[in-house]
């Protein structure tokens, strides 16, 4: 499988969009559960768009994730088409290479400095 067009802008936000959900949760901007006035999320993927929402979020807070997450499905398309594959395969290749690039690479804090 050759790699796909954009390749690197896909998965920074592959990456990325979790960890900014994350971040939402822990600030309130965001939960897990509806509450009066909150939004619905959108997932990375366009599968989600036919499951119940996983999260919930202010309209703010809302407007520019969902945002995000249309111009990476955007990406994803046009990407998944000029490569001359699905938009599963190409989410496929996303999942697996974030995978082995996280098991490959050590976290930045876990680092401790060599002293001679």
């Amino acid at each position: 499988m050759k790699k796909p067009v954009m390749s690197r802008r896909l998965l920074r936000d592959w990456v990325a969009m979790p960890k900014v959900l994350e971040q939402g949760i822990q600030n309130g901007l965001a939960a897990c559960e509806p509450r009066p006035e909150w939004v619905p999320l959108k997932g990375l993927s366009a599968i989600s768009d036919v499951l119940p929402p996983q999260a919930y979020a202010e309209p703010g807070f809302a407007y520019y994730y969902n945002e995000e997450i249309r111009k990476f499905r955007r990406r994803e398309a046009i990407s998944a088409f000029m490569s001359g594959m699905s938009k599963s395969e190409l989410e496929a290749w996303l999942e697996t290479y974030a995978l082995f690039m996280t098991a490959l690479v050590r976290p930045r804090h876990s680092v401790e400095p060599v002293h001679r």
